[in-house]
């Protein structure tokens, strides 16, 4: 049995739909602030983690967000490998050109799995950091992050 797994459109319940027409929360607002440090607190708390960690939210799309991790996370000595099988992985290899970046890219047929030899023939390559959409929704795809995190520790 296949599954698909996609972005949307999605239903909502007439919930979400009623809290929808509530009017705005200016960012500014005190409002706004509760809301927002709730939220932060309840994902360290959903991910048991302790008073070192930071929840960060971001407003924008899924590619803001890829944006902002790698133009933060990869320092000047790094060299990342992108692990390509989808739209969404081919999108950080680009915002890793516009950038300059230094990258590698392992690209596979769309909906591929991740090829685990060539990624430890690669992994061999003077690359400090690992790039993948764990749930490439434009195939449905989910890549095994256990199995490539077990590849990566050994290398």
């Amino acid at each position: 049995m296949e599954i698909l797994l996609n972005p949307g459109p999605v239903n909502i319940s007439d919930r979400v739909r009623n809290a929808l027409l509530k009017p705005d929360i200016c960012h500014r607002e005190e409002d706004f602030s509760r809301l927002q440090n709730s939220i932060r607190e309840k994902l360290i708390q959903i991910y048991n983690l302790n008073s070192h960690w930071a929840a960060v939210l971001l407003t924008g799309s899924g590619t803001a967000a890829v944006e902002a991790m790698l133009t933060s996370l990869i320092g000047f000595e790094d060299h990342i490998l992108i692990l390509e099988n989808g739209i969404y992985g081919e999108r950080m290899t680009k915002i890793c050109e516009i950038y300059d970046i230094p990258h590698t890219v392992q690209s596979h047929g769309w909906g591929e799995p991740i090829n685990i030899e060539l990624l430890a023939e690669n992994l061999n390559k003077g690359i400090t950091k690992i790039a993948l959409v764990h749930h490439e929704t434009t195939t449905g795809r989910l890549n095994n992050l256990d199995e490539i995190s077990d590849i990566a520790k050994k290398t």
